[in-house]
């Protein structure tokens, strides 16, 4: 059984090394979601278990799935269909598995269905994923946006988006172009007011 975590010495080192004991405790609020959420972790070394045995699950599908798929997910590729995008039929397998798994709320908050898992665990989990097939990142931009939308967005936003989002039943795509800086993202400063 391929494991893209598991054959790789370099993140199971970091894995096991990485001091992030203070990250954990502050994107855990303390620990105080234990006592709402029975997958919710009550201590650093209870989230640890979790990332890793998380982080094993998308190495599996990654081996598994995603990267036996990726050559036949490039031929196909992606469609305009009727005015609707159409992914090839492996990216909507994957994308099928990982919502079955719930890992689509990867670094989303539990009250929207989302693991709560921290920025450096969704590094982890990509550089994975992006080994089996670059193109199956949407998995993390599916994260970038539900966080930006969690931190900016209204509570009726983030109600009717974010748990549709965690559950894979929504995509999201970032759409974004301007002037001197094209998609980087970083370069853009463009800002909009309301009138």
């Amino acid at each position: 059984m391929e494991n893209f975590l598991l054959d790789n010495d370099d993140i199971l080192f970091h894995l096991e090394h990485m001091d992030i004991d203070r990250i954990i405790t502050l994107k855990e609020d303390h620990f105080k979601e234990a006592e709402k959420y029975p997958y919710a972790p009550t201590d650093a070394a209870d989230a640890r278990d979790s990332y890793k045995k998380v982080i094993s699950i998308i190495g599996e599908i990654s081996g598994e799935t995603l990267a036996p798929l990726a050559a036949e997910i490039d031929e196909e590729g992606v469609k305009l269909v009727n005015g609707e995008v159409q992914y090839a039929k492996g990216t909507r397998q994957v994308l099928d598995i990982f919502a079955k798994a719930d890992l689509m709320g990867f670094s989303m908050p539990r009250k929207y269905n989302g693991l709560n898992f921290p920025a450096i665990m969704l590094a982890v989990a990509a550089e994975i994923v992006s080994r089996a097939d670059g193109s199956f990142l949407n998995f993390g931009l599916q994260q970038d946006i539900g966080e930006t939308l969690n931190k900016f967005g209204s509570d009726k936003q983030k109600q009717a988006v974010l748990p549709q989002l965690a559950s894979g039943e929504l995509g999201c795509s970032m759409i974004l172009t301007e002037p001197d800086a094209g998609s980087d993202l970083q370069a853009v400063n463009l800002r909009a007011h309301q009138a």
